[in-house]
């Protein structure tokens, strides 16, 4: 993680990516949950620039997770019956 943070850095004094929101780019490198999700797009840009894989970012795989559960919204409900039982079975212990 050291190299990659190291390169951020580099890459805010280069601005190698003008797509790139750099707010964005020091949420990530100081460890912050950003506001607004960056588009798709953007993080493949900054993961290509790095050679990692995009589901290496936390708001990547946030994006596909949100993006499922819009498109299949039962989903969320059985999410939650499950934490429900889940608090109940931790709350019995």
């Amino acid at each position: 993680m050291e190299d990659v943070q190291t390169k951020i850095l580099l890459l805010n004094e280069e601005i190698i990516i003008p797509e790139l929101n750099f707010s964005w780019v020091y949420d990530i490198v100081n460890y912050h949950k950003a506001g607004n999700l960056p588009k798709y797009g953007t993080i493949k840009l900054f993961a290509g620039y790095f050679s990692l894989d995009p589901s290496y970012f936390y708001e990547w795989r946030l994006k596909k997770l949100l993006d499922f559960i819009d498109k299949n919204r039962r989903f969320l409900d059985v999410l939650d019956e499950l934490m429900i039982k889940y608090k109940e079975r931790i709350l019995k212990k």
